[in-house]
């Protein structure tokens, strides 16, 4: 399948290290930008010694957010620091990413999956429903990267500057420049 990372390149080095060494960096969750991003309630009936090891368990995951489309113009604005930035399309085995749940509420642990791992999981690929349209998908992972990714293309901005395309263009990576449709989504005009 292919997924969708989209980068500023206000900090050209970290969008290089990407390209030049096929790997996505992975995050600690409290420093994404969503303030809620890990958060759950347990249930009363629960012991809390599950609360104390999922906390814990969470700790030890990183997450390396992906979007499942690259025509999105509010991607482009919140993430590729308005249309000046890129999107990096990554050819990933659908095995290795979690599709995002997007809920109205916060996530209530139950002593339904009563495994640390699983509910660590299911709260780090669980939002509320305000971030839908951001379609994302995650790796969770213990390392701070995930290597070995398989970039086919990069997506330039359509308010991206000539020096950073040229920066971009030495990687032998499909470049394809983009433009707004009639429908307000950003689509591939050429790639070369």
């Amino acid at each position: 399948m292919k997924l969708y990372k989209f980068r500023s390149l206000d900090n050209f080095k970290y969008t290089e290290d990407i390209i030049k060494n096929k790997r996505l960096y992975a995050s600690d969750f409290r420093k994404l930008n969503d303030p809620m991003e890990g958060a759950f309630k347990l249930l009363p009936d629960v012991d809390k010694r599950l609360r104390d090891a999922i906390i814990e368990r969470k700790l030890d995951l990183k997450v390396c957010s992906l979007c499942e489309e690259m025509n999105n113009p509010l991607m482009w604005a919140h993430y590729a620091n308005n249309f000046q930035g890129i999107c990096i399309e990554i050819e990933i085995s659908e095995d290795k990413v979690t599709k995002l749940d997007y809920k109205k509420n916060v996530l209530k642990v139950t002593n339904e999956l009563n495994n640390t791992d699983n509910w660590a999981k299911k709260i780090l690929t669980t939002k509320f429903q305000e971030w839908k349209y951001e379609k994302e998908w995650r790796i969770l992972t213990n390392n701070n990267y995930v290597k070995d990714i398989n970039i086919t293309a990069i997506y330039l901005g359509i308010r991206i500057s000539k020096e950073c395309i040229e920066k971009l263009s030495k990687y032998g990576v499909p470049i394809c420049k983009t433009k707004i449709n009639h429908l307000n989504k950003v689509i591939e005009i050429n790639c070369s």
